[in-house]
């Protein structure tokens, strides 16, 4: 017994040994493993930054610009687009990164997105409305009113019909945008036989409504008496035309909440936010709900009509 013993003994600490031995060199892989990978991270942030370096335009985003990648890097024109909807603490990253500033954008489009999903949140920015106006607006109504030489402004549109374009003008850019004659439509909208839903007269109709608006998890609005009154609209516009209309409906909102119940409501008409049917063409008659809830305000385009 005592032999078996000592062979036991023996065998544990020859297991023991392998155990540690094992041990160590698994040890020695998984360091050898990390400075690999930290050698390979550090050959494609060279490489990263190689490529940088190499390239006189560089596009990017407002955050990513705080990346380690560009802390070697100093940019003799900074070019922020779509600054009407940047912040001021967007902006101040861009700004440390160069020498001069090309801000492009516009204020009477939408402003900065915050997240309000808390009510610490919503009660700092109702105590600080500032925080809601862009980097664009500020230097718009501060710098460029001293200095105008500092602003342009590009006055011809080529995305709208004449009468279309003169409602946006004359309510929001004080008369100032035009109507170039080369997209002007030739077929003459009184001349079409009326519409008995919508007068098809004009191609924008504004309809004035107050309607209740709630509001989901995420803050975002909804209203179900719209919906309904756009359903209604549909309806009669497939009594009229067949069921095949629907191909030229859109439906346009800035709430994703209210696009979801739309969606749910009405499956067969496609809806989305402006940015959805930005790159979109052809003819369209979209109901587009403008604050909802508030001002209650529906227009409606029946360019399909003439297109």
């Amino acid at each position: 017994m005592e032999r078996i013993r000592q062979k036991h003994s023996s065998l544990s600490g020859i297991i023991e040994r392998l155990r540690n031995s094992i041990s160590r060199i698994t040890e020695k892989i998984e360091a050898k493993k990390k400075e690999m990978q930290r050698e390979k991270e550090e050959s494609i942030e060279k490489a990263k930054i190689s490529v940088l370096k190499e390239n006189q335009i560089i596009a990017t985003t407002n955050l990513r610009a705080a990346d380690k990648l560009f802390d070697e890097i100093e940019f003799d024109l900074v070019i922020m687009d779509e600054s009407g909807a940047i912040d001021l603490p967007g902006a101040v990253i861009p700004f440390l990164k160069g020498k001069k500033f090309i801000l492009l954008g516009d204020p009477e489009q939408l402003p900065p997105i915050l997240g309000e999903r808390t009510p610490e949140v919503r009660e700092f920015i109702r105590g600080n409305p500032a925080v809601r106006q862009s980097i664009f607006a500020k230097f718009l109504r501060n710098d460029c009113r001293e200095n105008e030489n500092k602003m342009s402004m590009l006055k011809s549109q080529y995305r709208m019909k004449r009468e279309i374009a003169d409602f946006v003008s004359s309510t929001f850019y004080g008369g100032q945008l035009n109507t170039p004659a080369e997209i002007e439509i030739e077929e003459n909208l009184c001349a079409c036989e009326n519409d008995s839903i919508i007068s098809n007269q004009y191609p924008l109709v504004c309809f004035p409504r107050r309607f209740w608006t709630d509001y989901d998890g995420n803050y975002s609005a909804y209203s179900t008496g719209e919906i309904e009154f756009i359903k209604n609209i549909i309806e009669k516009f497939k009594e009229c035309y067949g069921d095949e209309i629907k191909e030229h409906i859109a439906i346009i909102s800035p709430y994703r909440a209210q696009i979801d119940r739309i969606e749910e409501e009405i499956p067969d008409i496609e809806c989305g936010t402006c940015m959805h049917f930005k790159v979109r063409r052809g003819a369209w008659l979209s109901l587009l709900l403008l604050n909802t809830g508030e001002a209650g305000v529906m227009a409606l385009d029946i360019y399909w009509r003439v297109g």
